[in-house]
């Protein structure tokens, strides 16, 4: 699979008829000529302003973006904010890239530019913004070729959801038109539902070596099911699916009223890291009542999803122990004031 969306790549000009998928309105087939390369690009950028389907995420949008949901301070947050704000800028610093050179703050870079190619098809001409697409699922692909590996740096597992999960599945859900971003859904899935199973111990819950990453790992997989949601055959497996349910409720018990997650690699600094937008995604795309009255009592009501309002009869058990992932959680009750250790 992987070699042959880059062989494509490599032998297909972009504007060549080859590169569109048989769903893909026929005007942009007609317009694409073998003898004329350029010649379809104004209709493809008017079809990427019109169409209304796919949804494009709003995940640079607010004081919290999506793209920085979880990512601590200390890992260039301020210098990503300006980065990922400016698209367009850092368009040419990836036309020529490999994911084994990327470091875990250029693999969000990444995938920030992947959200934002159709918009930036109207601000870049049909040269720079078809290397850039294709640089992108360069490296969605490369990046496919590695195995998670959770035993390895924390960091290296979010830096591989990353490109090789979150990237593809963002290519192959933006752009279902080419043949070769449609591709890439595949491989995204395999690799998100390998991770998610990989490293929870069947009940959503990670090992402890993986909390000083969880709120950039947990967010790039919110993302990623808010993508699925919208997919047809969504963005992982029924078994990644049942882990990332129960994730969902873990995630809030690892958490503190501040909004920021017990051991993580979290910072003072007012709402550097907060993950109430995240929570209330997580709990839209999968909640239930009892994840929401968890929610409620944990963090607070704000981060509800609108008109759900918490019961606090189906809270479910305070404590927690799980061998495998070698964490355990004891208190008595889910009050705020109640002793935790």
């Amino acid at each position: 699979m992987a070699s042959a969306i880059t062989e494509d790549f490599a032998t297909c000009q972009p504007q060549r008829p080859l590169i569109w998928h048989r769903s893909a309105p026929r005007r942009l087939i007609d317009k694409s000529r073998p003898e004329a390369p350029l010649a379809g690009w104004t209709t493809w950028q008017k079809h990427l302003a019109r169409r209304k389907s796919p949804q494009v995420p709003h995940f640079f949008a607010g004081k919290e973006p999506a793209l920085l949901w979880g990512w601590p301070k200390n890992w260039t947050r301020d210098e990503l904010a300006d980065e990922i704000g400016a698209p367009e800028a850092a368009a040419s610093d990836f036309s020529s890239i490999s994911a084994d050179s990327l470091d875990l703050s250029h693999a969000l870079q990444a995938v920030g530019l992947a959200y934002a190619l159709p918009r930036l098809a109207g601000k870049l001409t049909a040269d720079p913004w078809w290397r850039l697409a294709k640089s992108l699922a360069t490296l969605a692909t490369d990046a496919g070729q590695h195995r998670v590996d959770w035993l390895a740096d924390p960091r290296d597992v979010v830096r591989n959801q990353l490109l090789a999960g979150e990237l593809p599945l963002v290519l192959g859900y933006l752009f279902p038109e080419l043949t070769i971003c449609r591709a890439l859904r595949n491989p995204a899935r395999e690799a998100l539902s390998e991770a998610l199973v990989a490293v929870t111990d069947g009940k959503g819950l990670p090992h402890a070596r993986l909390l000083p990453v969880l709120g950039a790992l947990f967010a790039c997989w919110t993302r990623c099911r808010w993508l699925g949601e919208r997919m047809k055959r969504g963005c992982w497996s029924r078994e990644a699916e049942v882990q990332y349910l129960w994730l969902v409720r873990q995630a809030i018990r690892l958490a503190n009223g501040r909004g920021q997650f017990l051991f993580g690699e979290n910072d003072d600094s007012p709402g550097a890291a907060a993950l109430h937008p995240l929570f209330t995604t997580a709990l839209e795309l999968v909640g239930d009542h009892g994840d929401c009255a968890l929610a409620a009592a944990m963090i607070s009501k704000s981060v509800l999803p609108r008109g759900m309002k918490p019961r606090k009869k189906i809270l479910p058990k305070p404590a927690l122990d799980s061998t495998w992932s070698g964490i355990a959680i004891l208190t008595s009750n889910w009050s705020k004031s109640a002793a935790r250790l």
